[in-house]
């Protein structure tokens, strides 16, 4: 049987905060706020501060309810083993649509910064495991575009799932 794990217990917040006080070192949003507002380095802010995602929820059910026909020929002509929508990544799910005419602008949401933090290059490549918005090299600096805020980044998701991905949490 599969033991479930507080995230948020006290024992847990302390292993997670020690955790957070080493791999992220400082708050950089008022920094990269300042340089975007000099209008220096917009471009590279832009990379680690907005990028869009898929609803690919939204897309499928469309497809499976507008382009059926259409589908199962893309799907025979391009795939070997004709796979179900829900097991095509992202890029195929793309290609599915380029291929269907479907404007997938239409499905896209942006994700977006609220705050950035210079962490460190080993808690960067765990963050973009997930998702998550990040560059190893924005002026020397390795800098995460957190997209929540107001509660402590010991309490964010990403940072509960890479600790128990460690086997760190109790």
């Amino acid at each position: 049987m599969l033991k479930k794990i507080d995230f948020n217990s006290s024992e847990n917040q302390s292993i997670k905060r020690d955790f957070v006080s080493r791999e992220v070192y400082c708050n950089a949003s008022t920094l990269i706020y300042q340089l975007e507002q000099d209008g220096h380095y917009q471009d590279e802010i832009m990379e680690f501060s907005l990028k869009y995602e898929i609803r690919e929820e939204d897309l499928i059910r469309d497809i499976k309810q507008d382009y059926q026909e259409e589908c199962k020929e893309y799907l025979k002509d391009n795939f070997t083993e004709i796979p179900e929508l829900e097991d095509l990544n992202e890029e195929e799910l793309k290609e599915l649509a380029y291929g269907l005419n479907i404007n997938i602008d239409d499905y896209e949401e942006p994700i977006e910064a609220y705050e950035h933090w210079i962490v460190s290059d080993w808690l960067a490549d765990k963050l973009e495991a997930y998702g998550e918005l990040v560059t190893k090299d924005f002026l020397g600096l390795t800098v995460w575009g957190r997209t929540c805020s107001g509660q402590a980044i010991l309490l964010d998701w990403v940072i509960s799932k890479i600790c128990d991905d460690l086997n760190m949490l109790k």
